[in-house]
């Protein structure tokens, strides 16, 4: 859900099973939407996590999952 809004942007916050947290600066109110954009982000996240050469708390530069949010945010959100 959105945890805060400043001017016309909400805040929305996802907190993993392991305190990671992911936030959105977004300027549509689609709560379903975000939930779900959260998840599917979430589970290609533990992929990558996973991953044994993926070195933990460095930047993502893998182009595969930075496609794949985008990709995400087009279905649940347009190409806005």
């Amino acid at each position: 859900k959105s945890v805060d809004r400043f001017n016309e942007w909400h805040i929305s916050a996802f907190v993993t099973p392991g305190g990671a947290k992911f936030l959105m600066v977004h300027d549509l109110v689609n709560e379903d939407g975000v939930r779900n954009f959260f998840i599917d982000v979430y589970e290609i996240w533990m992929r990558l996590r996973l991953n044994p050469f993926y070195t933990p708390d460095s930047e993502i530069t893998n182009k595969q999952f930075i496609l794949r949010v985008r990709s995400f945010g087009q279905r649940y959100f347009g190409s806005g």
